[in-house]
C-alpha cells in the first residue's frame, strides 16, 4: 500500500474512533430528525404541547363584562377547550361569575379552516336572545380566539349557519375578539375583582393588545 493510501485509511480509522468515543451512535440507515414541540406564549411563559395536559383561559361573565378563568384541560385543541367552557363555571369561582351559555347546550363540533373556527352547537343555544345571546357568543369567541392560530369564529346551530351579533358591526357571519372588546373590563375595574394574578395579568395584556389592534374600539361596558 502506498504512503498516500495508508495515510487516508488511518484518517478514516481515527475519525470513526473519535465519533464512537463521543457517544454518537453509528446507524446503518438515515435517521429522521425530531423537531422540538415546546413553544412560548405571548407573555413569554412556556406553552404546553397542544395534545398534552395543559391549561386554558375560559371566558365567563361578571357584572355584565367578560372575565377569564385559568382552568386545567386535557389539551388546547379547540374542541377540548370549548367543551370545558360549555361545562359551566368552574367550582370555586366567585359567585358573581356566571355563564350565559344555556345549561344543557352541547358542543357538536369545531372545525378550523385557516384562521377561522366553525363552531356547531345544539339547539339549546337558540333559547337565548338579546344581551344574553351576545354575551354567550362573546364567551365562545373570546375563548376560541385566545388559542393560537384562531382569529375569527363562525357559528352553526344544529349544523345550520347563523349570523351573530357584533357590538361593532351588527349582525355578521364571522366575528373576532375586536367585536367584543367593549365587554372587556378596563384595568382599573379589573383591579377590584377577585381574580388570581395570572388571570388578571393575562386579561390586562389581552385588553391592551386589542386596544392597539382593533379599529375604533368601544369603551368597556358599551
Amino acid at each position: 500500500m502506498s504512503a498516500r493510501r495508508l495515510a487516508a485509511a488511518l484518517a478514516v480509522v481515527l475519525a470513526v474512533a473519535a465519533i464512537t468515543g463521543c457517544g454518537v451512535p453509528l446507524d446503518s440507515s438515515p435517521r429522521a430528525v425530531v423537531a422540538a414541540t415546546t413553544t412560548t406564549t405571548s407573555d413569554g411563559e412556556p406553552a404546553v404541547n397542544e395534545e398534552g395536559d395543559s391549561t386554558a383561559f375560559l371566558y365567563f361573565i361578571a357584572n355584565n363584562q367578560l372575565i377569564n378563568l385559568d382552568q386545567d384541560i386535557p389539551s388546547r385543541r379547540p374542541t377540548d377547550v370549548l367543551t370545558a367552557l360549555f361545562s359551566g363555571v368552574p367550582i370555586g369561582a366567585s359567585k358573581d361569575v356566571v355563564s350565559q351559555i344555556p345549561t344543557g347546550t352541547r358542543l357538536l363540533g369545531a372545525e378550523q379552516s385557516g384562521t377561522v373556527l366553525d363552531v356547531n352547537v345544539s339547539k339549546d343555544f337558540d333559547n337565548l336572545v338579546g344581551a344574553g345571546r351576545a354575551q354567550a357568543t362573546a364567551q365562545i369567541v373570546m375563548t376560541a380566539t385566545d388559542l393560537s392560530g384562531i382569529d375569527e369564529v363562525s357559528l352553526r346551530i344544529e349544523g345550520q349557519p347563523t349570523q351573530v351579533f357584533s357590538q361593532v358591526r351588527g349582525d355578521a357571519d364571522r366575528v373576532g375578539a375586536c367585536d367584543y372588546i367593549g365587554l372587556l373590563p378596563t384595568e382599573d375595574v379589573l383591579a377590584t375583582w377577585p381574580l388570581d394574578r395570572k388571570s388578571q395579568r393575562h386579561l390586562t395584556t389581552r385588553r391592551n393588545m386589542l386596544d392597539a389592534q382593533c379599529p375604533q374600539a368601544p369603551a368597556a361596558g358599551n
